[in-house]
């Protein structure tokens, strides 16, 4: 969840953009803009940017604010 006007937001997306390259075809990655998508980031409960969810087999698993290295998130997706 993320914003085009949010200064961390726009650090953070390269970094999302090169790992989700790097993951296996089946691996989804959105981008989701609380601007444009108001509804669903109430619904998820995004009250911070960037907010990362990650979910496994249709179960949220992981989320947490700000921003994270390149390894810290992928560390995270494969773990």
């Amino acid at each position: 969840f993320s914003a085009s006007w949010c200064p961390s937001c726009v650090r953070y997306e390269p970094i999302v953009a090169s790992l989700a390259g790097k993951h296996a075809p089946g691996d989804s990655f959105l981008y989701v803009n609380v601007d444009k998508a108001r509804e669903l980031s109430q619904s998820m409960g995004v009250q911070y940017l960037p907010t990362t969810v990650i979910f496994e087999k249709g179960k949220e698993v992981e989320r947490f604010v700000g921003p994270k290295s390149e390894s810290e998130l992928a560390a995270l997706l494969d773990g």
